[in-house]
């Protein structure tokens, strides 16, 4: 697995950090906001940086479930990035 730290022109303007995967030959690239383009600063910063790379790592550990409704995934991933983490996240 790989991780990145890319610019906010190079993900989802709405989003924070992105994940890409390849199931059969198991390989996955976690792309997680520059800090300089967060609007968040300090603890917050790092606690939300956090949040994601688990999000995206969750993202990974469900892709074989490959649910249809990408609105259900993304429900079912944030209810276990906050079980993980046990806490909410700042964003």
């Amino acid at each position: 697995m790989t991780l990145q730290v890319v610019r906010q022109s190079e993900i989802d303007p709405n989003a924070w950090g992105s994940s890409h995967w390849d199931v059969r030959a198991k390989t996955a690239t976690i792309q997680v906001l520059d800090p300089r383009d967060y609007n968040l600063k300090g603890a917050d910063l790092r606690l939300d940086m956090e949040c994601t790379i688990v999000h995206e790592l969750v993202h990974i550990q469900v892709a074989p479930l490959d649910a249809p409704d990408a609105g259900v995934r993304e429900d079912v991933v944030n209810k276990i990035m906050v079980a993980l983490l046990n806490r909410t996240c700042p964003n």
